[in-house]
């Protein structure tokens, strides 16, 4: 049966140790994190509420969700890429390395994979598994809290990009800020995604 889904991809706010890089490191969101958050949702409805994994989004999505008695689950779908040897890393350490790895990673990321990490495609291939699981959510408007990685990827797939310099430095994705999608669902079950929105980092007082 045919479905329209709107999903809301909202990336967490600002955790503790932003200064590294963070896949599947886990580390708590800050006070300016949940107050990134909170400003987002301020006064916006949801029919449910999904979060990746990462303590860093569900310390928000799990708590928004039951202040708002809407549905809440959790999907892997939606985590961080895995960066291997380079998780938990200092950024400014990574670009200094002589040999010159993380750059190259930042230039093509489709063509070369984080060190015992998980590639692009990999990455690819589960968000749009995710994203195939809210066929069902006919008329809904959901709530994904997730990452920048996945922001910049779903991006990446939605207009075929997969070479070049396609996903992470053209791309801003700041901590709280959100991709707006909307998912068709044709009576065969293949997705017809469109882009909505993209919006950056809302400002605080």
């Amino acid at each position: 049966m045919a479905s329209e889904v709107n999903l809301v991809l909202l990336r967490h706010g600002k955790p503790q140790q932003s200064d590294r890089l963070l896949g599947v490191t886990d580390p708590d969101l800050t006070e300016l994190g949940f107050d990134q958050c909170d400003k987002v949702v301020s006064g916006h409805q949801f029919d449910r509420v999904v979060s990746s994994p990462r303590l860093r989004c569900q310390q928000f999505a799990q708590p928004f969700a039951d202040a708002s008695g809407l549905a809440y689950g959790v999907e892997d779908a939606f985590a961080e890429l895995n960066f291997g040897d380079w998780d938990g890393q200092s950024l400014v350490e990574l670009w200094q390395r002589q040999d010159g790895a993380f750059a190259a990673y930042w230039e093509n990321p489709f063509a070369i994979t984080p060190p015992s990490g998980e590639s692009m495609q990999a990455l690819t291939a589960r968000l749009v598994q995710g994203l195939h699981r809210f066929q069902d959510c006919d008329g809904q408007r959901i709530l994904v809290v997730t990452h920048g990685g996945v922001l910049r990827g779903l991006l990446a797939w939605l207009f075929n990009q997969s070479s070049g310099n396609a996903h992470l430095s053209k791309v801003v994705a700041g901590h709280a800020s959100q991709l707006h999608l909307t998912l068709y669902f044709d009576d065969d079950g293949c997705l017809w995604p469109q882009l909505a929105g993209l919006i950056p980092t809302p400002e605080l007082p």
